[in-house]
């Protein structure tokens, strides 16, 4: 990787998603001014390093799984475009890596908070609650902030690429 697409990578993706990851853990908030300008640049540099179809392929498969879970009342629209940009940015596997780690987390920090506030033994009972129509409406107890999940995976995608542990 030539010094341009390290610093492509870091400030179009790392910065601005490490920037996302903090906002939606302390505001449960995924700006679009963060993740549209990542989902360009992402494209944009696809197409430069000559993988464009991948990028694309990655951003339609994080729009269409983030637009199927916040169908089902599960993730909130920022998620969506977030996803997409990850997936522009690495491709459908570097998607999937993220998405395991980030669900393994998110399923991690959710019984935690669930269990601290002690609502765990009511979401056993009723497991597919939603998040609430209304954006303005504070965040439910069992609520994760999956955007800082998706960027702690997409560092350990990206970490783990550099050892050499993944491809």
């Amino acid at each position: 990787m030539d010094w341009s697409a390290t610093l492509s990578m870091f400030f179009g993706c790392l910065l601005p998603s490490s920037i996302a990851a903090y906002t939606d853990w302390r505001r449960y908030e995924l700006p679009d001014y963060l993740t549209l300008p990542m989902l360009g640049w992402g494209l944009a540099y696809g197409v430069y390093m000559g993988f464009g179809k991948a990028a694309i392929t990655g951003a339609a498969a994080g729009f269409m799984l983030g637009l199927v879970s916040a169908l089902l009342g599960q993730m909130g629209g920022g998620d969506i475009k977030f996803m997409a940009a990850l997936g522009a940015w690495t491709g459908l596997y570097g998607l999937a890596v993220i998405l395991i780690v980030a669900s393994c987390l998110g399923v991690i920090w959710g019984v935690i908070r669930m269990a601290r506030a002690g609502t765990l033994k009511y979401w056993i009972k009723k497991p597919w609650s939603r998040l609430p129509n209304d954006p303005a409406a504070p965040a439910p107890v069992n609520a994760v902030a999956f955007g800082t999940c998706l960027a702690v995976g997409l560092w350990c995608y990206i970490l783990s690429s550099i050892a050499g542990v993944i491809r």
